[in-house]
This record gives structure tokens, sequence and C-alpha cells, in this order.
């Protein structure tokens, strides 16, 4: 299915064959990868898309990011120009402190589309989590703060769900 071949859209205008897909993974060394993914119209004969992807992991700290390029080929899609990042320390599921944020950036517009930034803080008994995010999607833009208060091995109290990694 089309969906599991790409990420991007490609069933606007009738095709005989997929968009060509080119994925390259490498992984020099744990904790380091690279990935290039690209998707080309075999009809239209274009560049679809591109997404340049990259991680480092090195004790606690963590850094990822992504850089996508979409191209309108077709009515009804829009072309993109979008970059996230994403920085952490520790891990939110073990003892001691944690943190990370993650922002996604449209290039063409200039704007902010949203971030996510959280601390954790985990004892052996319980731990606390604080959550801030922000969208702004054109007509949408929201602010939301969460908290979550965890002991262990009984349950969470507050608006915040179990902490997750975000890598």
């Amino acid at each position: 299915p089309l969906n599991t071949l790409t990420g991007f859209a490609s069933t606007g205008i009738e095709h005989t064959l997929s968009p060509t897909s080119v994925s390259l993974r490498v992984n020099p060394k744990p904790g380091i990868g690279y990935d290039v993914r690209a998707d080309y119209d075999t009809k239209l004969g274009r560049l679809r898309d591109t997404s340049l992807w990259t991680t480092w992991q090195h004790d606690k700290f963590q850094f990822a990011g992504t850089y996508v390029k979409t191209n309108a080929l077709e009515p009804q899609t829009f072309s993109a120009n979008h970059v996230q990042a994403q920085v952490g320390y520790g891990s939110p599921n073990a003892r001691g402190f944690s943190a990370g944020l993650t922002f996604s950036y449209n290039i063409q517009t200039r704007e902010l589309l949203n971030s996510n930034s959280r601390i954790n803080y985990m004892w052996n008994c319980c731990g606390v989590s604080l959550e801030f995010q922000q969208y702004h999607l054109g007509a949408r833009t929201e602010s939301r703060f969460t908290f979550s208060f965890n002991l262990k091995g009984i349950g969470n109290f507050g608006n915040l769900k179990r902490p997750e990694s975000l890598f």
C-alpha cells in the first residue's frame, strides 16, 4: 500500500507506477545515525520530496534533527520546507533528572509550528514531570501546561501521561 511505501502523499494523479523511493541509512558507530530519503515521480519527471535525518547520542545527551522538503506537484497538495530538532538529557524512566525540547519550524513562512519542553525528576519511590507545549498551525494556536506526580507501583496524579523519551 502507498501509505507503507512512503510518508508522502502520491495518490492525486493516476499513476501506473508508484514514485521511485530511495532510502539510505548509515550508522557509522553506536549512537550516531544518518538517513536520507527521496521520492521521484516517474510520471511527472520531478522530485516529489526529500528528507534528511540525523541522530546523535552520547552518555545522557541526545540530539536529533530532520529536514523535509516537499514539492506541490498535484492539486490539493502543498509544498513544505520544514526543520525539526530534538534535544534531550537523561531518561524520563530512570532515577534522577531528565529534560527534553522538541520544536518544528517552517522555513518558508519563518514560523514556529510547535514546541514541546519537558522536565522530569524521578526518585526511587516517585517522580514529578512538567511539560509545556505550543502549537501554531495557521488557524489554530494553542499553549498547554501539563504535570504529573507518579507513585511507583500505584499510579499517576495529573494531566500528563507517563513520561516517554523524546527519542
